[in-house]
């Protein structure tokens, strides 16, 4: 009874479920298969993975990492979903790793059980459509990043995307190496070096190791911008 509680409290936390309420939700679970445990260093799911579900972590945290040099691109934590993308493109396979940083636990709802919820739910419809919505403007200002003039508005963009996936915050910690993220960007380790002196010199940053100090307005004039959006 305790773990349906906890897992309702995180599927309330998920913008999927917003709106919904907590009696709602565990009659929702009812018709769910059972969360599967992952142990640290195994693979939740693998690129080039055709399988259609919609995951969701429940416990732990996991890595999800692109390309076969390993970079991470985001961290998932209880409540995060997963597999939204491919769920419904037909022959269109998984393009990252996903591999539990810590013991974890997670719950895949079919593709079926998902396309069943859209019918008749149109609360559950409408966030789906937003949430899809949010991560297609993401991959916007990420492809704006890849083509901005120079490298230091290149790596001030890539900043600011890492920003936005921990949160938003002042603070950073960088997901990959330096070298990882000098791939990344498409440059050399010395014109990413000169990009990172340029920037906080500009004061945009004080930075320790992989960890990023913002400053206060640093990107106020860029999230003000996506207000219009």
């Amino acid at each position: 009874m305790r773990q349906l509680k906890e897992t309702i409290s995180i599927f309330q936390g998920n913008p999927l479920f917003q709106g919904f309420a907590a009696e709602e939700i565990a009659s929702l679970l009812a018709s769910a298969p059972d969360p599967t445990r992952f142990a640290r260093g195994e693979q939740l799911l693998s690129p080039g993975s055709t399988k259609r579900a919609l995951g969701f972590l429940l416990e732990g945290s996991a890595l999800v990492t692109r390309g076969g040099a390993g970079v991470a691109m985001s961290r998932l934590t209880p409540g995060a979903a997963f597999g939204m993308a491919t769920l419904f493109a037909s022959g269109e396979p998984f393009p990252n790793e996903i591999r539990a940083e810590t013991a974890c636990t997670a719950l895949f709802l079919p593709q079926q059980w998902v396309a069943e919820m859209i019918g008749r739910e149109a609360r559950f419809a409408f966030n789906y459509i937003a949430l899809l919505s949010e991560r297609i403007l993401f991959l916007n200002r990420r492809i704006d990043t890849f083509t901005a003039g120079d490298v230091p508005q290149r790596l001030r963009g890539m900043l600011d995307q890492f920003r936005r996936r921990q949160g938003g915050g002042a603070a950073l910690t960088l997901p990959c190496s330096y070298t990882q993220l000098a791939s990344l960007l498409g440059v050399g380790r010395a014109s990413l070096y000169r990009a990172l002196e340029q920037l906080e010199g500009e004061g945009l940053f004080t930075r320790e190791g992989r960890v990023f100090h913002f400053a206060e307005d640093a990107f106020q004039i860029d999230e003000k911008s996506q207000e219009g959006l």
